[in-house]
């Protein structure tokens, strides 16, 4: 099978939890035959859009955005962007599944990728509660502005949810925060 892993930084660039969880899951599902690409943002401006990883045998497509003035819902809006116009222009073969890890490089990945695909999330944590959590002990303003910027996000993770074949977690107390969050049609389809 060909598959898609959206993801918000290859780890070897970024490591960190979430990186290496898509990693990892690349890298099994190379070693058990298939063909695995990742696609994942890149802070080094002057990144390759693609490399070869030949220890982990995983293609990887970088895009990069520009350092600017935007204001953060362009800045979040720009990884969904650049995301579908990186595979749009990759012109690849289709791919039989698409696996995401982060809410807006799977979203844009949705976006250029429609023709028969199977969907998946993989829920790391709601990311509405992630912006509140990056709020504790801030000030009121940055509190607010995480606040907002935590429900913006949830739109796009709705809409993942509603439109994914499959939704996964690691987590129980993940999967019961999303379901009160979410409502029970789609806690029910995460396992």
């Amino acid at each position: 099978m060909r598959i898609l892993i959206p993801c918000l930084h290859y780890f070897k660039d970024s490591p960190s939890g979430g990186t290496r969880l898509a990693y990892d899951e690349a890298v099994t599902l190379s070693q058990l035959g298939h063909e695995v690409w990742m696609i994942a943002h890149s802070e080094q401006e002057q990144c390759p859009e693609y490399e070869w990883d030949e220890e982990a045998k995983v293609h990887v497509l970088r895009y990069s955005i520009p350092k600017s003035n935007l204001n953060i819902f362009h800045r979040l809006l720009a990884h969904q962007q650049a995301t579908k116009e990186l595979l749009l222009k990759s012109n690849l073969e289709p791919f039989d599944i698409i696996h995401g890890h982060s809410i807006l490089q799977l979203y844009g990945a949705m976006q250029a990728l429609t023709d028969d695909v199977t969907i998946g999330y993989s829920i790391h944590s709601p990311v509405l509660l992630e912006y509140r959590g990056a709020g504790y002990q801030q000030p009121l303003l940055k509190r607010l502005q995480l606040e907002i910027r935590g429900r913006f996000l949830t739109y796009f993770e709705r809409q993942i949810l509603k439109k994914s074949h499959f939704i996964t977690s690691d987590s129980l107390f993940t999967k019961c925060t999303m379901t009160r969050l979410y409502g029970q049609e789609i806690g029910e389809r995460i396992v």
